[in-house]
């Protein structure tokens, strides 16, 4: 592998600041969709940071707008995996929660994407040339997929950035050790980022067995005398030791155990519908990066036949087929939210395959051009013109990628303040709200399809009807929602309901 050099540290300090500008002017006053998923987290993090999370943990339970877990069952409590809350429970301690003020809650995600940005450019670039690991990243970064994301207060994008974070700091520890060099600052970060990981989403533990399987691998190779081979395992292994014991003081006496739901992984699901659906979400992603998803299909699968099987990467091909194999057994789908932190890494795969095909062409060039031209002007060809080529070609690739994130910031910035009447934080809603909070009983329960929104806003305790055995007439108000919600249920208004308040967007019903 390569060795970074501070020319590689300047280049990726330099991605860090252009997606940080990119990312903020791309910042959104409201939240575009109405998934219900950033108001647990909002409420979670609010919790922690006030010191209730024991009793968050009953509101999440009740409020838990889809099947519960199996986990749960019995406990009437539910966790939610709490790292990322904690990141929003910082916002929350410096700026305070208000439904009109919910940008100041992205900005966890945009220091993640900027962040990401120099993670991957460093990561890459001790595989690659410095040029096509700027390029990948940025391509990574700017992606609508990934950039989009910022708006929508989801662990996504927190999760890719530490996952991509605690690979590096694996490599480098790994390299310090070798080289007989001090690891122990390296070393204690590295358990932090990893432990934070862990806590950031459920698959934080396929992530964590993929890099201490890679360790382990590079450790069996690293050379030394049996005399100071004890020293060298505690050395290696003793991040994961601070590691573990980050994970039991938080989850067991600071915090909570986040809820599992390996019960997913054991129902029913059409195999062959979940395999064709991700064969063409990777390929309209890769359609997005380079017009022709089918030809990154062929690169990824050329860099994984030749590279995949190396020592510095054969636990990271078991983990994007152990990832995938995973999203297959599960009976929903997200997208590509939940196969975000492979992303990179089949990225890198592209290009050892890009690598390979390059090399190819190169000694094919020169076996032909050879009959024409002498060894030299071969040479001097090739050292000169080529790496003008490659910038030319690095520039104007930078340039496209970020003509999409820049034309969408000019239109932001020119409609600064806008939110659509379908936006959660529309007028209308805010309207429904205030009503809430301010016009009904302390006690009163609300149900609507995204109940934790309402908690959240609220603070009135919410359900969906029909989910969890909620039944209609539990409810004090039922709010209707009149433009289109993913898996609404239709719900016939009792007789005798009031609507106490109407607007273009919501009707609140009066149920008792």
């Amino acid at each position: 592998m390569n060795k970074l050099e501070k020319t590689d540290y300047i280049t990726a300090v330099s991605a860090v600041f252009l997606l940080l500008v990119l990312g903020f002017l791309s910042l959104t006053s409201g939240l575009p969709h109405w998934g219900d998923d950033n108001a647990a987290y909002i409420s979670e993090g609010i919790a922690i940071a006030e010191g209730k999370l024991p009793e968050q943990t009953i509101i999440n339970y009740y409020c838990h707008p889809s099947d519960m877990p199996r986990e749960a069952m019995g406990s009437e409590s539910v966790v939610y995996v709490w790292g990322y809350p904690l990141e929003l429970g910082i916002i929350y301690m410096l700026f305070g929660f208000d439904p009109s003020d919910i940008i100041l809650y992205k900005i966890p995600d945009l220091i993640s994407l900027s962040l990401l940005s120099g993670v991957l450019v460093l990561f890459l670039r001790r595989r690659f040339s410095l040029i096509l690991s700027l390029i990948s990243s940025l391509m990574i970064c700017l992606s609508s997929h990934i950039f989009d994301s910022l708006n929508n207060i989801y662990s996504d994008i927190s999760f890719l950035f530490l996952s991509m974070l605690s690979i590096l700091l694996m490599e480098l520890f790994v390299e310090r050790t070798q080289e007989g060099k001090k690891a122990n600052a390296c070393g204690i970060f590295y358990s932090i980022v990893l432990w934070f990981t862990y806590e950031t989403r459920l698959s934080g533990i396929g992530l964590m067995a993929a890099v201490i399987v890679s360790h382990v691998i590079a450790f069996s190779n690293q050379r030394g005398c049996d005399k100071d081979k004890k020293q060298r395992i505690v050395q290696n292994f003793s991040p994961y030791l601070i590691t573990l014991s980050l994970i039991l003081i938080s989850e067991r006496i600071f915090l909570a155990v986040p809820t599992q739901n390996f019960s997913d992984l054991h129902q029913e699901v059409d195999l062959f519908s979940n395999m064709k659906y991700y064969y063409e979400l990777f390929l309209l992603y890769f359609d997005y990066l380079i017009g022709n998803g089918y030809m990154l299909y062929i690169l990824f699968l050329l860099g994984l036949i030749t590279h995949g099987w190396k020592k510095e990467n054969i636990a990271f091909s078991f983990f994007i087929f152990g990832t995938i194999a995973v999203n297959l057994r599960l009976p929903y789908v997200q997208g590509l939210r939940y196969v975000y932190n492979i992303l990179p890494l089949v990225i890198m795969y592209c290009l050892y395959g890009l690598k390979v095909t390059g090399d190819l062409i190169v000694r094919l060039w020169r076996c032909i051009s050879t009959k024409y031209f002498s060894d030299s002007q071969i040479t001097g060809f090739v050292r000169s013109f080529m790496p003008k080529l490659c910038v030319i070609i690095a520039v104007c690739f930078i340039i496209l990628k970020c003509a999409y994130p820049v034309s969408r910031d000019i239109e932001n910035l020119t409609n600064r303040g806008y939110r659509s009447n379908e936006d959660v934080y529309s007028d209308e809603a805010l309207e429904v709200y205030r009503y809430i909070k301010e016009e009904t009983s302390d006690d009163s329960i609300v149900a609507f399809d995204k109940p934790r929104m309402i908690y959240l806003n609220t603070g009135h305790l919410s359900f969906r009807d029909g989910v969890n055995g909620r039944e209609l007439s539990e409810a004090d108000y039922y709010l209707l929602y009149k433009h289109h919600l993913d898996g609404h249920i239709d719900v016939v208004i009792p007789d005798g309901a009031d609507a106490v308040l109407d607007n273009s967007s919501f009707t609140l019903y009066w149920l008792r």
